[in-house]
């Protein structure tokens, strides 16, 4: 997602991969539930993130530049849904949301952010199960195998 041409760069990796060679990618999910989240709240946009994927839309592009989906991860992080409440929080504050990330929580704070960041992994602990039982976990982990010219 942090590169331009996410097409050109997998087609480069499979010049540099031999035919039954493994990739492993790690990228936001499109599909995940904080991405839905209205107003733009969902931690997946960010200027960094050039581009996003689903499940569905990064199979049909590795199957484009030479690779084969073998396995797709979903997991689902609670820091993800407090990134999504504190962007709610700094817009209700009237702060911009992209230079003041990180901004709420700092230097003798951080023993009170572990402690609302565990409240937080219990409270969204059932949504988080549901995520990932149901592959929409706010990040795509991929495994890719490298086909050969014969298309195996």
């Amino acid at each position: 997602e942090h590169v331009p041409n996410v097409r050109a760069h997998l087609s480069k990796a499979a010049e540099v991969v031999r035919p039954g060679g493994y990739a492993l990618i790690a990228t936001p999910n499109a599909g995940s539930w904080e991405h839905r989240t209205p107003f733009g709240l969902s931690p997946n946009y960010s200027t960094g993130h050039l581009q996003l994927f689903s499940q569905r839309s990064m199979k049909l592009l590795l199957e484009k530049t030479g690779w084969q989906l073998v396995e797709v991860h979903t997991p689902s992080y609670s820091d993800a849904w407090s990134r999504v409440a504190t962007s709610a929080l700094r817009r209700v504050r009237g702060r911009g949301d992209l230079g003041n990330r990180g901004n709420l929580l700092r230097g003798d704070k951080m023993d009170v952010k572990k402690r609302v960041m565990q409240v937080f992994g219990a409270m969204t602990f059932p949504f988080r199960f549901l995520q990932e039982r149901n592959r929409w976990g706010n990040e795509l982990f991929v495994v890719a195998k490298r086909l050969g010219p014969s298309g195996d």
